[in-house]
């Protein structure tokens, strides 16, 4: 999800590690061209190539058998010449897209938490506009739901409560006016954040989710929120977000900047996640999927 890659052949990596799990497949070559700190990847090749402009070499891949010190484009640009008029084989990918829809279609209703939230907003973020994670927990729970093609994410995540997640998205807003730029982070960690932004700053088109597992409103976050001009409402429940959710889908909608505080219980936290753990698991998937799974992924280049 973070690549924001939207062209052909996309798949989300949470159902492609599914898929991988269930037939125990290992690809002939991975071409590994960079990631993100929040990926958990299960890939299995019985030798990796990277492409890396600065030439560094990758020490996480034991198997690994080349390095390109060249650009993405330089390196696709040579392997398709070097291919020449001969046919794409997309075999493989028919059938892992496949397996990747329908653990995606298996995934049932979720109760009230982050990934559900995720879920319900993610087709309807604003076009053209930019989400932001606080962290990679949350970059884990979102990254089973597609976005849509105009939207771009990012993540600014660090060991501490402290990123900077906010101040990048801030300045972002304050150069992009046109364009809708939401925030998804734990309540503690936007108490730190909210802190560092200069009253005044925050512009009518930052709009903020703010996760938080304390089933009593502190009023910290509120405090904070109307203090630096921004419209503060709150939900603890599904209704009572979707009617919070409906002020942060257009700009014209509110003069200022929109933070929705959602108050989520621990249980129904982990019982979300209990379901798509359960879901994404190998056993998950039927024995006639395992079994084309294991037929048809024996090598990414044929």
């Amino acid at each position: 999800m973070l690549s924001n890659y939207k062209g052909k052949y996309k798949l989300l990596l949470p159902y492609v590690n599914a898929a991988v799990s269930a037939s125990q497949f290992t690809f002939d070559k991975l071409v590994y061209i960079g990631g993100t700190v929040s990926e958990r990847w299960l890939l299995s090749a019985n030798e990796v190539w990277t492409v890396e402009p600065d030439g560094s070499i990758t020490p996480a891949y034991r198997n690994l058998r080349y390095v390109f010190e060249m650009t993405e484009s330089q390196f696709f640009d040579r392997y398709n010449s070097a291919a020449g008029e001969k046919k794409s084989n997309t075999s493989n990918y028919k059938v892992l897209s496949s397996i990747c829809k329908n653990v995606q279609d298996a995934l049932p209703e979720l109760p009230f938490s982050a990934a559900w939230i995720a879920q319900y907003i993610s087709d309807k973020l604003c076009k053209n506009s930019r989400v932001y994670f606080g962290s990679a927990d949350l970059v884990d729970k979102c990254s089973i739901f597609e976005l849509p093609q105009t939207v771009v994410c990012s993540a600014n995540v660090s060991d501490d409560s402290f990123s900077g997640v906010l101040s990048a998205l801030v300045g972002a807003a304050l150069v992009s006016p046109a364009n809708i730029y939401y925030l998804i982070i734990d309540e503690d960690a936007l108490y730190i954040e909210l802190s560092s932004v200069p009253v005044g700053y925050l512009s009518n088109n930052v709009r903020i989710v703010a996760i938080s597992q304390s089933e009593n409103d502190s009023g910290r976050i509120r405090t904070m929120a109307t203090a630096r001009g921004m419209d503060y409402y709150s939900a603890s429940d599904k209704n009572s977000f979707l009617k919070a959710e409906q002020l942060m889908q257009d700009e014209k909608t509110s003069s200022k900047p929109v933070v929705v505080e959602v108050y989520i219980s621990e249980q129904d936290e982990r019982t979300s996640d209990d379901i798509i753990k359960k879901t994404l698991k190998p056993e998950g998937l039927s024995p006639d999927q395992n079994k084309k799974g294991g037929r048809f992924f024996k090598r990414l280049f044929d």
